[in-house]
């Protein structure tokens, strides 16, 4: 008995010391720009920086990333835009440190430039702890997670170790299986429906100037009649308001200059400003 605890301490200590220099050597990243979703991680830099002189703040997916790069527009026009897979929570984040530290709010037009199938993130994707708990989910959070957001991180296996700093510093995340096609598929879930309204109240309650959605360039394999459980979504989540004028200036580009249906493959494809906000 003495010497089956003794085996199983010293096992036990081998692995303690193994298992963290394995884990370290991995996943461990010194430098944050080599994090996956680093993109993510800048436009909340940028959030957090103080600034003058923006008159239109954007906030957006990759696809209003690719028209409008949140590491160029840094001036009048001033863009986080980064990736969908931060959830509209991540927008609304980024909206609020802004405005934390924005000095004329009544001056600024704030505008999300979001695709359909951006507002079916339900965080219930694969990428939802690189890109959404890792940079966004700490201690602070809570003030602002609904109970259905709250639940949905619940789901996420291991979700609580993203509040760890071995854990943000690193590129490992848990594995687990996701059915969701988020890329075909125009619906609003009730998480985007929940943060829309939130920012749109954030903003009402900043006395900014307007805030609108904007959708962007789409391809043409997508039609108009793609979008009626979208449309109806909008109904059912009374977000009429919120969503007017979004449908009247898609601009659809040809299939072929799109390298996933979503990106376009040359996005010089586009003039600058091209939505000429």
């Amino acid at each position: 008995m003495e010497r089956f605890i003794k085996n199983t301490f010293v096992f036990t200590l081998i692995g303690l010391l193994v298992f963290p220099s394995f884990f370290y050597l991995k996943y461990h990243v010194n430098d944050i720009k080599n994090l996956i979703g680093y993109d993510v991680y800048h436009s909340i830099f940028k959030s957090q920086s103080k600034k003058k002189g923006v008159n239109t703040l954007l906030l957006g997916d990759s696809v209003g990333k690719q028209a409008y790069d949140n590491r160029s527009y840094n001036d009048s026009i001033y863009s986080l835009a980064c990736n969908q897979a931060i959830s509209l929570i991540g927008q609304y984040i980024l909206l609020e440190n802004f405005l934390e530290t924005f000095e004329s709010p009544e001056n600024l037009e704030v505008i999300l430039i979001y695709r359909p199938s951006s507002f079916n993130n339900d965080l219930d994707q694969p990428y939802t702890f690189n890109y959404f708990l890792k940079p966004f989910y700490d201690d602070k959070i809570s003030k602002i997670l609904t109970s259905h957001a709250e639940n949905k991180i619940k789901k996420i296996p291991y979700y609580y170790l993203a509040k760890y700093k071995p854990i943000k510093k690193s590129n490992w995340s848990p594995s687990y299986m996701i059915s969701n096609n988020y890329t075909n598929n125009f619906k609003i879930s009730k998480t985007s429906s929940e943060y829309l309204n939130k920012i749109n109240n954030l903003c009402i309650s900043k006395k900014v100037k307007s805030f609108k959605i904007i959708c962007p360039f789409m391809s043409n394999q997508f039609s108009f009649k793609d979008f009626s459980i979208f449309k109806k979504n909008i109904e059912d989540y009374n977000l009429t308001q919120v969503f007017d004028g979004y449908f009247n200036k898609i601009i659809f580009l040809d299939k072929s200059l799109f390298m996933d249906g979503v990106h376009l493959k040359d996005k010089s494809t586009l003039p600058n400003n091209y939505l000429d906000i």
